[in-house]
């Protein structure tokens, strides 16, 4: 570890869960640091022991969240405990060498009791995956570490629950691989069902709508559609059943504008599998959102499919643009 190999310890971890029942604990040697411990935790470890506290002490080395610093390096002592409360910094340098290590290895212990209630409180509100994805971002090789650890979904879905209390945040690519995103894909790919001959409309929304709330959605549906199949556009889930858009997680994920860009190889990928089995009678994509404009644009040129475009029109365009929509969709035999 004081070679920063993140990355082996994730093996390392890895290849004991993958050979132990999920039931016994594990104990991992030696993980006395705060960088160490959220990667830890979130591949199953739960237990922990290190004479890091005392190490780091003897060299003159103070534990921060992030690492650690030496103590002719700091001007400030940023930690609430006691001793860094009760002390400065310059009193800690000035102290005989016994006291010195007293004071450093209590501060240390700390510390790590905190990180640790830190951790614990993540598992309780659904954040671990935040809390060990902000971590990482600490150190390059961490982050590279972290990396190893999203490629692991089947391990780390094993131990997530289904249903969280609180919505799931999205940063970044690699949260696309956290379980909870994983497994909803996967339900929605394997659990699918295309209405045969039915007509099929690919839409999306104007941001911040909720699906079945949005007077689009509320028409089609007031209208009736058991000869209509309805796929809302997620940046997120590709192409999502309208009767899903309310099922934990989907209705229940955040995200930045920014992942709207991801790359849409595996998005038309899946859309041309999609048509392909159902067979349908017609296909229509409506688009209401601008911020994904490009993206159904892109996958109605791909397959070829009619495309309705009113997400540059204000909200009450939007709304009688949905009912022109409506009006071509029913009209047509």
């Amino acid at each position: 570890m004081k070679s920063y190999h993140y990355r082996h310890l994730v093996k390392m971890i890895i290849a004991a869960k993958a050979n132990i029942p999920l039931s016994r604990p594990l104990h991992l040697f030696g993980a006395g640091h705060p960088l160490t411990m959220p990667l830890a935790v979130a591949l199953g470890c739960d237990l922990f022991d290190s004479a890091s506290y005392i190490l780091y002490a003897k060299d003159d080395r103070y534990l921060t969240p992030t690492g650690t610093q030496r103590l002719d390096e700091l001007a400030e002592l940023t930690c609430p405990c006691p001793i860094c409360t009760q002390h400065t910094v310059n009193e800690i340098k000035a102290s005989e060498k016994a006291e010195r290590i007293r004071l450093l290895a209590t501060h240390n212990l700390y510390l790590l009791q905190s990180e640790v209630k830190q951790l614990k409180q993540a598992i309780v509100d659904g954040r671990l995956w935040e809390a060990v994805a902000q971590k990482a971002r600490s150190h390059p090789r961490l982050w590279s570490a972290f990396e190893t650890l999203t490629k692991h979904s089947k391990l780390l879905e094993d131990g997530t629950p289904l249903f969280k209390k609180r919505a799931i945040y999205l940063y970044t690519k690699e949260d696309l691989r956290r379980p909870e995103v994983r497994r909803a894909m996967a339900k929605i790919r394997r659990n699918y069902q295309p209405k045969k001959k039915s007509t099929l409309i690919i839409f999306t929304l104007s941001s911040g709508e909720r699906i079945l709330a949005a007077p689009f959605c509320k028409r089609l549906l007031q209208q009736g559609v058991k000869d209509h199949q309805l796929l809302y556009l997620s940046p997120i889930y590709r192409l999502i059943p309208i009767e899903l858009t309310e099922i934990y997680p989907i209705s229940q994920t955040l995200h930045p504008i920014s992942l709207n860009n991801l790359p849409t190889k595996t998005l038309h990928r899946e859309a041309k599998r999609i048509i392909e089995e159902g067979g349908y009678k017609q296909i229509i994509a409506v688009c209401l959102n601008k911020h994904l404009h490009t993206k159904l644009t892109n996958l109605a040129t791909r397959l070829n499919i009619e495309l309705l475009d009113y997400c540059k029109r204000g909200s009450k365009g939007q709304t009688e643009a949905a009912e022109e929509t409506l009006r071509a969709i029913y009209a047509s035999p």
